[in-house]
């Protein structure tokens, strides 16, 4: 009969045979599985792909459109593909092409996606039948805004109308709090009607009242490849001196203006009529 001696060491022999560790010794410590993206190749993958993937979203033309409204901004460019298409295969010169398509152009840029464009031919109001020659002005003039919008990618574009539509907010500073949503292009908003005089009457017109205060196209240029920035800062600047030269207010005024009315020397009209904003939707 074996001794206990000899029974350990034959377990401790057959331990160096199955490679099972010396209980005399120390016991191999488990190497530990790093979690998170450092220890998993295809994680820290994934997490350079989304990162690249955020960081184009935020350079992309339709970065901060919704879904929709990114589908509405490319039908948008394939309208105004369209046109410009059609344009460089007239047999107009270009200028009389521009004078033909120019106005469909700027509007296809200007208005607001999902805006529908103004019907002319809709019925007067009676205001309007009680008008000498009414005529229909833009409260925002294509030729002004063209500049601006001219190139613009969608992302700019939605930059550009938020503004626009939370300009003549109310004295409270609240961005909701609006007074009149201005627009750009042929859309209901920008539209004001004008009796002919008060339109472009001659010394008296509203393009003359802009022209003598400084607000004519040249000082309001901007190169074809603007960026976001320098978009919004020349709306801005276009805006503020509109406002800070009483342009809305003077709209008010020839719009519910009598038949009879009298400017100072400016072309101003004397007679205020304490109208608000509101009074100048169609």
């Amino acid at each position: 009969m074996a001794s206990g001696r000899q029974v350990a060491d034959a377990i401790m022999g057959m331990g160096k045979i199955l490679n099972f560790p010396d209980p005399g010794g120390s016991v191999p410590k488990r190497k530990r599985r790093m979690l998170g993206p450092k220890g998993n190749p295809a994680l820290r993958d994934l997490r350079r792909r989304k990162a690249a993937e955020a960081k184009l979203q935020k350079t992309s033309k339709y970065a901060g459109l919704t879904r929709r409204e990114e589908g509405l901004a490319r039908d948008r460019q394939a309208q105004l593909n369209a046109k410009l298409e059609k344009s460089d295969l007239s047999s107009r010169t270009p200028e009389a092409q521009w004078q033909r398509e120019g106005r469909n152009i700027r509007d296809l840029e200007q208005r607001p996606l999902g805006e529908p464009r103004l019907e002319t031919k809709k019925a007067p109001t009676d205001l309007e039948r009680k008008m000498d020659n009414p005529e229909a002005h833009h409260i925002l003039e294509l030729d002004f805004m063209d500049s601006i919008y001219n190139n613009a990618s969608p992302r700019a574009q939605k930059k550009l109308n938020n503004k626009l539509a939370t300009f003549l907010s109310l004295p409270s500073g609240d961005p909701d709090d609006v007074q009149y949503a201005l627009k750009g292009g042929d859309s209901k908003a920008n539209y004001v009607v004008l009796s002919k005089l008060l339109h472009t009457g001659k010394g008296v017109g509203i393009h003359q009242w802009l022209k003598k205060r400084g607000i004519s196209l040249s000082n309001f240029k901007l190169p074809d490849n603007a960026t976001d920035d320098q978009r919004m800062a020349m709306l801005e600047k276009l805006l503020t001196k509109l406002s800070e030269e009483g342009y809305f207010e003077e709209l008010i005024n020839r719009k519910f203006s009598p038949g009879k009315f009298e400017t100072d020397k400016s072309a101003k009209m004397k007679t205020p009529q304490g109208l608000s904003f509101n009074s100048l939707m169609p």
